[in-house]
Protein backbone atom coordinates (compact mmCIF):
# COMPACT_ATOMS: atom_id res chain seq x y z
CA UNK A 1 0.00 0.00 0.00
CA UNK A 2 1.50 3.02 -0.98
CA UNK A 3 1.52 6.18 1.25
CA UNK A 4 0.41 9.79 0.87
CA UNK A 5 2.91 12.11 0.23
CA UNK A 6 3.48 14.83 2.62
CA UNK A 7 2.65 18.32 0.97
CA UNK A 8 4.77 21.32 1.87
CA UNK A 9 4.39 25.21 1.97
CA UNK A 10 6.89 26.92 -0.14
CA UNK A 11 5.88 30.39 0.60
CA UNK A 12 6.58 30.15 4.41
CA UNK A 13 8.75 32.91 5.12
CA UNK A 14 11.66 30.94 6.60
CA UNK A 15 11.66 28.59 3.76
CA UNK A 16 15.60 28.57 2.04
CA UNK A 17 16.34 27.12 -1.23
CA UNK A 18 18.89 25.93 -3.43
CA UNK A 19 19.22 24.02 -6.81
CA UNK A 20 21.11 21.61 -6.92
CA UNK A 21 21.90 19.88 -10.18
CA UNK A 22 22.33 15.54 -11.41
CA UNK A 23 24.08 15.52 -14.35
CA UNK A 24 27.50 15.34 -15.52
CA UNK A 25 28.24 16.51 -11.25
CA UNK A 26 25.51 15.14 -9.00
CA UNK A 27 24.58 17.55 -6.64
CA UNK A 28 26.36 20.46 -7.64
CA UNK A 29 24.56 23.67 -6.35
CA UNK A 30 24.00 26.39 -9.18
CA UNK A 31 21.72 28.37 -7.11
CA UNK A 32 20.73 29.82 -3.99
CA UNK A 33 18.63 31.94 -2.11
CA UNK A 34 19.34 34.69 -0.24
CA UNK A 35 18.73 33.35 3.16
CA UNK A 36 20.56 30.00 2.57
CA UNK A 37 24.21 31.24 3.71
CA UNK A 38 23.20 33.24 6.88
CA UNK A 39 21.23 30.39 7.98
CA UNK A 40 23.91 28.10 7.47
CA UNK A 41 26.64 30.57 9.31
CA UNK A 42 28.24 32.32 5.77
CA UNK A 43 28.17 35.82 4.24
CA UNK A 44 26.97 35.54 0.53
CA UNK A 45 30.37 35.85 -0.85
CA UNK A 46 31.93 32.55 1.43
CA UNK A 47 29.21 30.81 0.33
CA UNK A 48 29.72 30.81 -3.20
CA UNK A 49 32.54 28.79 -2.27
CA UNK A 50 30.31 26.04 -1.10
CA UNK A 51 29.98 24.04 -4.83
CA UNK A 52 28.70 20.64 -3.90
CA UNK A 53 25.20 19.55 -1.69
CA UNK A 54 27.66 17.38 0.17
CA UNK A 55 29.49 20.33 1.69
CA UNK A 56 26.33 21.23 3.73
CA UNK A 57 26.14 17.38 5.15
CA UNK A 58 27.08 15.00 7.47
CA UNK A 59 30.03 13.12 6.27
CA UNK A 60 28.09 10.04 6.98
CA UNK A 61 24.84 11.56 5.21
CA UNK A 62 27.05 12.49 2.46
CA UNK A 63 28.92 8.95 1.98
CA UNK A 64 25.72 7.78 0.51
CA UNK A 65 24.49 10.63 -0.97
CA UNK A 66 25.55 9.97 -4.14
CA UNK A 67 24.04 6.05 -4.01
CA UNK A 68 20.75 6.92 -2.75
CA UNK A 69 20.46 9.41 -6.07
CA UNK A 70 21.81 6.97 -8.28
CA UNK A 71 19.22 3.85 -7.20
CA UNK A 72 16.50 6.93 -7.87
CA UNK A 73 17.73 7.43 -11.21
CA UNK A 74 18.42 3.84 -12.43
CA UNK A 75 15.04 2.32 -10.66
CA UNK A 76 12.85 4.89 -11.54
CA UNK A 77 12.26 5.60 -7.52
CA UNK A 78 10.97 8.93 -6.96
CA UNK A 79 10.60 8.32 -3.30
CA UNK A 80 12.63 11.11 -2.11
CA UNK A 81 10.87 13.68 -4.81
CA UNK A 82 8.29 15.72 -3.84
CA UNK A 83 8.02 14.31 -0.21
CA UNK A 84 8.60 16.24 2.85
CA UNK A 85 11.53 14.83 4.91
CA UNK A 86 13.25 15.29 8.03
CA UNK A 87 17.24 15.41 7.40
CA UNK A 88 20.30 16.73 9.28
CA UNK A 89 22.88 19.55 7.41
CA UNK A 90 25.92 21.37 8.72
CA UNK A 91 26.91 24.42 9.51
CA UNK A 92 29.94 26.48 8.25
CA UNK A 93 31.06 25.58 12.05
CA UNK A 94 30.14 21.89 11.33
CA UNK A 95 27.14 22.04 14.43
CA UNK A 96 24.40 19.88 12.75
CA UNK A 97 20.93 21.46 11.79
CA UNK A 98 17.95 19.80 11.73
CA UNK A 99 15.66 20.84 9.09
CA UNK A 100 12.15 19.58 7.23
CA UNK A 101 13.31 19.08 3.48
CA UNK A 102 11.11 19.23 0.31
CA UNK A 103 12.80 18.32 -3.12
CA UNK A 104 11.11 18.86 -6.35
CA UNK A 105 12.51 19.25 -10.24
CA UNK A 106 13.34 22.92 -11.05
CA UNK A 107 11.51 22.98 -14.54
CA UNK A 108 13.12 27.21 -14.77
CA UNK A 109 16.64 25.83 -14.92
CA UNK A 110 17.69 24.08 -18.33
CA UNK A 111 21.06 23.03 -17.60
CA UNK A 112 21.52 19.06 -16.87
CA UNK A 113 18.55 17.83 -14.53
CA UNK A 114 18.16 20.31 -11.90
CA UNK A 115 16.29 19.72 -8.18
CA UNK A 116 14.80 22.33 -6.03
CA UNK A 117 15.19 21.88 -2.71
CA UNK A 118 13.37 23.60 -0.11
CA UNK A 119 14.37 23.87 3.45
CA UNK A 120 12.85 25.14 6.86
CA UNK A 121 14.74 24.15 10.12
CA UNK A 122 13.30 22.77 12.48
CA UNK A 123 13.87 24.08 16.72
CA UNK A 124 14.92 21.36 18.56
CA UNK A 125 15.20 21.33 22.76
CA UNK A 126 16.65 17.66 22.81
CA UNK A 127 19.77 17.89 21.43
CA UNK A 128 21.78 15.89 18.50
CA UNK A 129 24.52 13.75 18.78
CA UNK A 130 26.32 11.34 15.15
CA UNK A 131 28.07 9.05 16.45
CA UNK A 132 30.14 6.79 13.15
CA UNK A 133 29.77 3.30 13.22
CA UNK A 134 33.12 3.50 14.45
CA UNK A 135 32.38 5.40 17.25
CA UNK A 136 34.17 8.56 16.57
CA UNK A 137 31.69 11.62 16.99
CA UNK A 138 30.94 12.96 13.87
CA UNK A 139 28.26 15.79 14.75
CA UNK A 140 25.98 17.81 17.42
CA UNK A 141 23.57 20.42 17.26
CA UNK A 142 23.19 23.75 18.91
CA UNK A 143 20.86 21.90 21.42
CA UNK A 144 22.83 19.50 22.72
CA UNK A 145 25.56 21.94 23.28
CA UNK A 146 23.17 24.39 25.22
CA UNK A 147 22.47 21.35 27.73
CA UNK A 148 25.91 20.98 27.96
CA UNK A 149 26.33 24.76 28.56
CA UNK A 150 28.94 25.09 25.72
Amino acid sequence: MKTAKKMFNVFQPNVLYLTATMGKIWGKIVNFSDKLPGALGYNKQEFNYVTHIKDIMPTSIATIHDEIIRCMMTQGNDAIVNNLRQIFLKNKSNILIRVNVFIALNLYYTEELPFGVFVTPIETISGFLFITSQGNVEGVDQGLLNQVNY
